[in-house]
């Protein structure tokens, strides 16, 4: 699942550094507000269907088991349909109100290609469902081969654009999941009757996950979005710079979390003391990986994203520097976050969510305004530290009853 992850990771890493050096700074930061609402889109998908489908399918046996994975992707399908219809009128309604055109192109292009994008997200976690994980490798080894193939090759003949990425980025996903799902096309079938059951059933279960996912993906996804209604969308393209180069950090991150999930779970079974040794065990190990990250961000300042993405993006090194200590606040509080989950208090986590988001909202557009890019690092750094002190004191609270003889 690790070496899955990097594929992924290095594909969006990748995908920006192409756009970054073949197109502007505007454009990078147009395909930044795009994949903004890629992941968006991607949490709430992943709450209500992908989720709930990897716990129930665990249930399941041979015929019940297709007939419930035919289930899950009809309502992928009615999922998906909802946001190409809110897609398309929001590319409608910003049109009518003259916002920048490379931005109405990319929200267009979303609107046309989000089915494609979701279906690849789909099929990779039934796949992690069933511990296929070397299909999932070898799924997003192919789409990976394909986007980039073809982003370069617009880059190299001078054709490409924000919204052209964001169409090959959907027809690639598109094109080998389907090629998945032909492929294994015995093992789903199709039941109109239990499509209803199964929504009801996911809403039930992922209901609170969704509203936690929403504040805290909204928490740092409004970031791209200020900088382009007070700035322009050439300082969102300098921040998208920034976060790529934080995300060379990912495969690390999402191998913990993944990590963290089974071992607290089974923590919280032998006691108190040994979940309280695991979560600090854990923040222990990022607090190094990331701090060691951010000693050399100090260092280096912004010749990571230059040398990424171009001279063009010379002078980012202040905000660089803040939004890997930002990084680094949102990696200590992940672990406590799992130590949560493991003692049944997933509410807490959605209250820290919550408190992050509401930082987001109170500082997040007065900084943006005032202080532009280095604005928005401080503000999103602000935010981290509050998810992450409302999750380690919940953590506490929780734990400390529990630990008493």
């Amino acid at each position: 699942m690790l070496a899955d992850q990097a594929v992924f990771s290095a594909t969006r890493l990748l995908t920006g550094v192409v756009i970054g050096r073949a197109c502007s700074q505007e454009q990078l930061g147009f395909y930044l507000l795009g994949l903004s609402v890629i992941v968006l889109v991607s949490g709430v998908q992943r709450s209500l269907i992908s989720t709930p489908y990897t716990v129930f399918c665990q249930r399941l046996k041979s015929t019940e088991l297709a007939r419930y994975t035919g289930s899950a992707l009809l309502c992928h399908l009615a999922l998906s349909a909802v946001f190409t219809v809110c897609l398309g009128m929001a590319s409608i309604v910003l049109h009518i109100a003259a916002a920048p055109r490379g931005l109405v192109i990319v929200l267009s292009a979303l609107a046309a290609v989000v089915t494609l994008v979701l279906l690849r997200d789909f099929v990779r976690y039934v796949l992690f469902a069933r511990l296929r994980f070397g299909a999932a490798f070898v799924l997003d080894t192919l789409v990976s081969l394909l986007q980039l193939g073809v982003l370069s090759a617009l880059a190299f003949r001078g054709h490409l654009s924000a919204g052209r990425a964001v169409w090959v980025i959907g027809v690639s996903a598109g094109a080998v999941s389907l090629a998945v799902l032909m492929h294994g096309r015995g093992r789903f079938t199709f039941s109109r009757t239990a499509v209803a059951e199964t929504f009801r059933r996911h809403w039930a279960f992922g209901r609170w996950l969704f509203a936690g996912s929403m504040f805290y993906l909204l928490s740092w996804q409004l970031y791209p979005w200020l900088l382009t209604f007070f700035h322009g969308a050439a300082v969102t393209g300098v921040f998208a710079a920034c976060t790529g180069v934080l995300g060379m950090l990912n495969p690390l991150l999402l191998g913990m979390q993944n990590y963290l999930s089974p071992v607290t779970a089974r923590a919280a079974l032998q006691g108190p003391t040994r979940l309280n040794a695991v979560v600090w065990k854990a923040t222990a190990v990022l607090c190094v990986a990331i701090g060691l990250w951010c000693l050399v961000v100090l260092v280096l300042g912004d010749i990571p994203v230059v040398l990424l993405y171009g001279e063009k993006f010379r002078g980012s090194a202040s905000a660089l520097r803040v939004l890997s200590f930002n990084l680094l606040a949102a990696a200590l509080g992940s672990a406590p976050r799992y130590g949560l989950l493991a003692m049944e208090r997933p509410g807490l986590n959605l209250l820290a969510s919550l408190g992050g988001l509401v930082a987001t909202l109170l500082l997040g557009p007065f900084l943006v305004k005032y202080f532009g890019l280095l604005g928005a690092a401080y503000a999103a750094l602000f935010s981290s530290v509050v998810v992450m002190g409302v999750r380690w004191t919940a953590f506490h609270i929780v734990l400390r009853p529990h630990a008493t003889p």
